[in-house]
């Protein structure tokens, strides 16, 4: 008996610590002066795998946004521990190129390492670039504000010039 009463206690709170939400938080800065860059834009996007094998589906879990202070810093609220399986979360100003933690833009390969750092490097925008091709690794839908009739904010924000 007593053995059944431990196992339901170590089960209840092993459940109670899946709920708890944490936060990420760091600040974006000019990668060639380390200064902060105000205004930036951040946006989180957590996702978990499903579906049978060969049949795979990927669920959204949660997409949070914000924009960082005068010091360059931002606070995301991420989803409770063990309810995604990926994380990817991209810094945007325009005059800078976008970074994302799981890939390099504009080229969509793969990083090595997918941990956000403290302080998130945005490098300049170079001159003559194309914009079209630096968001086409972006695969934000262009959704509508519901009764706005206008885009998202990140869709409008990735189509500045």
């Amino acid at each position: 008996m007593n053995t059944c009463k431990i196992l339901a206690l170590l089960g209840l709170l092993a459940l109670a610590g899946t709920g708890c939400a944490t936060t990420l938080s760091g600040q974006v800065v000019d990668a060639r002066t380390g200064q902060p860059i105000p205004g930036a834009v951040v946006l989180g996007v957590w996702t978990k795998a499903g579906g049978l094998p060969g049949l795979a589906t990927t669920k959204l879990v949660a997409v949070k946004e914000t924009e960082t202070d005068a010091q360059g810093r931002f606070v995301l609220e991420r989803p409770a521990p063990l309810t995604s399986d990926e994380e990817s979360v991209t810094a945007y100003k325009p005059g800078y190129i976008a970074w994302n933690n799981l890939f390099v833009f504009p080229t969509a390969v793969r990083r090595e390492s997918t941990r956000v750092p403290s302080r998130v490097p945005l490098e300049a925008f170079p001159r003559g670039e194309s914009h079209r091709r630096h968001k086409a690794p972006c695969r934000f839908p262009r959704t509508r504000h519901p009764g706005r009739g206008r885009p998202s904010r990140h869709a409008e924000i990735l189509d500045r010039r």
